[in-house]
């Protein structure tokens, strides 16, 4: 928003406030705008993307590809040794030369389409080094749903699931069921939190929460869901 950008020193860019407050949903994310609205758009970014070092796009529609805001021509205004970090990748980038889970060199200028990057990975993991802290904390990329427990003592897994919303997925009830089926089968005795504003694809985890609490995630209101898993019965485990 306009005012976390100036919270950071930063000068917020218009190209046209009311469309802007128009186009915001009530959860807080962006609808697509009108054609109109679009070619102002790419002149003020334009005019101001050949000045810059570093570029970072987070623009996504909910259940739709993400908008192109910054095109070729734009790219080779830019100085060598220029970055674009596009954190839309996911959902087709917010650049023309995007490519997801790659790092493009246009002519000195990288774009990168990392969903994931490996080098914040990588300075996360030396960071947990650092503080001596590596016995404790591990560092894993993995798909959770070809995971298992894989140790005896109780784990505390934490979910943030897509809601639909920015992130849309095919069908968001099966995602929340693979998510509970998975820890039923591979996580006993471990307990999961998980946030989500999709009430309705809660439902679907198909475990019984141990706690609910209700909080908002920006203007999303949300749950904050506890569940506990058990190799037997819970009352057996609790005797």
């Amino acid at each position: 928003t306009k005012e976390q950008v100036e919270s950071l020193g930063g000068k917020f860019l218009i190209v046209d406030e009311e469309a802007m407050k128009e186009a915001e949903t009530s959860g807080g994310y962006a609808k697509e705008m009108t054609e109109e609205y679009k070619k102002k758009e790419q002149e003020v970014i334009k005019n101001h993307i050949k000045d810059q070092d570093i570029v970072i796009t987070t623009a996504l529609i909910p259940g739709r590809p993400a908008p192109k805001l910054v095109t070729a021509e734009m790219v080779g205004l830019m100085k060598t040794g220029s970055v674009v970090v596009d954190l839309a990748a996911e959902m087709g980038g917010n650049c023309d030369l995007t490519k997801r889970n790659e790092v493009v060199d246009a002519d000195g200028v990288k774009i990168v389409g990392y969903d994931i990057d490996p080098v914040t990975l990588k300075k996360a993991n030396e960071n947990i080094v650092a503080a001596n802290l590596s016995e404790f904390v591990t560092l894993e990329h993995c798909y959770f749903f070809e995971t298992e427990k894989g140790r005896d003592r109780q784990l505390f897994l934490v979910f943030n699931p897509p809601y639909d919303e920015r992130i849309s997925i095919d069908n968001v009830e099966r995602f929340y069921a693979n998510i509970g089926n998975t820890l039923k089968r591979s996580y006993p005795d471990s307990q999961a939190w998980m946030i989500t504003s999709n009430l309705e694809a809660l439902k679907h985890v198909g475990l019984r929460p141990s706690k609910k609490i209700k909080l908002f995630n920006g203007k999303l209101e949300s749950k904050l869901v506890q569940y506990e898993m058990y190799s037997g019965s819970k009352k057996a485990k609790k005797q």
